[in-house]
């Protein structure tokens, strides 16, 4: 798994927007290739906004993780030898 590369307001920020996706999508009054793709983008950015990371952030070379906070580095949360 990477490193956490996604910041604290980032992940508010991705979290408000997956919400108002699907906020946009259940006011719908139909059910279409938007809605669809709607919905595939807000259960990216809850994705990210929970775990903290991001592969496209990754690939692009980007980081709004602070580098001071311990939560940043390696991150996995596993405790194995």
């Amino acid at each position: 798994m990477i490193d956490r590369n996604i910041g604290s307001t980032e992940r508010i920020v991705r979290f408000v927007i997956g919400t108002l996706l699907v906020g946009g999508v259940l006011a719908s009054e139909r059910f279409g290739l938007g809605q669809a793709i709607a919905l595939i983008a807000a259960f990216a950015l809850f994705w990210n906004s929970i775990f903290a990371r991001c592969y496209l952030w990754k690939w692009l070379g980007l980081n709004t993780c602070d580098p001071s906070r311990e939560e940043c580095h390696g991150g996995s949360g596993n405790t194995r030898a």
